[in-house]
């Protein structure tokens, strides 16, 4: 930076952020004049998704991120209307995807002064990389794409070309444990929640969520050590795995009812939102389809997490953990693909 350079004001919106500080001064020098899109690099769970919406919400409010204002709140919170977020299944974009992400980001913005569209975690965009390219070159003015992604992969190799980067380092433990700390978590499931989250933020903070931490640590925990004396004692633990995962997921889908609620009431009190329920409606949808997927993947988390492989000295024993370990992370990860593929439980 030469000696005339202006150091940008960082958005008290940024504040809100408490991992990756170094970015804020990076993104800051884009609000005033943003570009077309943005590629978030890291890895996953590394503030690529906080950043985003600290960074929509610069773009979108009219003061360029005061944090005091009801556009900041709602992108914050990740229910403003001119923001449209598409989530990561299996780190592939689909077509229907693609086509909605498209459809958004020509309306013009409703109630901010801009519409930005994040697709978070996508990496193989092979399928639709001609379409969603037109879209993130030309959009109009007053529409800003941030993608994420762990990687650049050939098939993103065009698309990334056209974006500004902006790359994020893998979190450490005391780094996500203070982070949940400054959010009111309690130190000790701070620190176990950020143990357990291998590298990831944002399953630390889905980890500590609503207050099922230690409902879920103990049950997946005690799923993980139980040695079974039959069948029915499997299939009880199983069933009670199974509630559990009904209940935080009734949970989620009754606050994003009262989300969709107060967004339809701002509707009705601003001309060209009616337009956008439709879509709103479609995108809770897809969040609490996935909500359930996401349970299971957090226990799972857990239960890979608690497994002892030193419970025995000897060398033997060792080896024989380690294998079943292995062959356990394997069965995990497979049951993963199979749950972002939509196969039942």
């Amino acid at each position: 930076m030469s000696q005339n350079s202006v150091v940008p004001m960082v958005p008290a919106v940024f504040d809100r952020v408490k991992v990756q500080a170094r970015v804020a001064a990076v993104l800051a020098s884009h609000i005033q004049s943003p570009s077309n899109s943005y590629l978030f690099i890291g890895p996953a769970g590394s503030g690529k998704k906080e950043w985003a919406l600290a960074f929509a919400a610069g773009l979108m409010c009219a003061a360029r991120g005061c944090g005091a204002c009801s556009t900041c709140a709602s992108v914050m919170a990740g229910n403003n209307p001119d923001l449209n977020v598409f989530s990561n299944r299996d780190g592939s974009l689909s077509v229907d995807d693609a086509r909605q992400a498209i459809r958004y980001s020509v309306l013009s913005p409703s109630t901010s002064l801009r519409r930005v569209v994040v697709l978070e975690e996508f990496e193989n965009i092979a399928r639709v990389a001609p379409v969603l390219l037109k879209a993130i070159e030309e959009p109009p003015a007053s529409t800003v794409f941030i993608l994420s992604a762990s990687a650049i992969h050939k098939d993103m190799m065009t698309i990334a070309s056209r974006c500004v980067k902006v790359s994020f380092a893998a979190l450490q433990e005391s780094e996500m444990a203070d982070y949940l700390i400054g959010t009111g978590v309690r130190p000790e499931e701070a620190s176990l929640a950020a143990q357990l989250a291998r590298g990831s933020v944002e399953r630390a903070v889905a980890l500590v969520e609503g207050g099922y931490f230690a409902g879920r640590y103990e049950l997946w925990r005690r799923a993980a050590t139980t040695r079974y004396a039959n069948g029915a004692e499997l299939m009880a633990v199983v069933a009670e795995i199974i509630a559990f995962v009904d209940g935080v997921t009734a949970a989620r889908k009754a606050r994003g009812e009262e989300r969709l609620s107060a967004l339809k009431e701002a509707a009705k009190r601003s001309s060209g939102t009616k337009g956008t329920i439709r879509e709103l409606e479609a995108d809770l949808a897809r969040e609490l389809r996935f909500g359930r997927r996401n349970e299971f993947e957090l226990g799972f988390a857990v239960l890979l997490s608690c497994r002892n492989l030193s419970s025995s000295s000897s060398d033997a024993d060792l080896e024989r953990g380690s294998l079943d370990y292995e062959m356990l992370d394997g069965q995990v990860h497979q049951a993963l693909r199979q749950l972002r593929a939509g196969i039942s439980e």
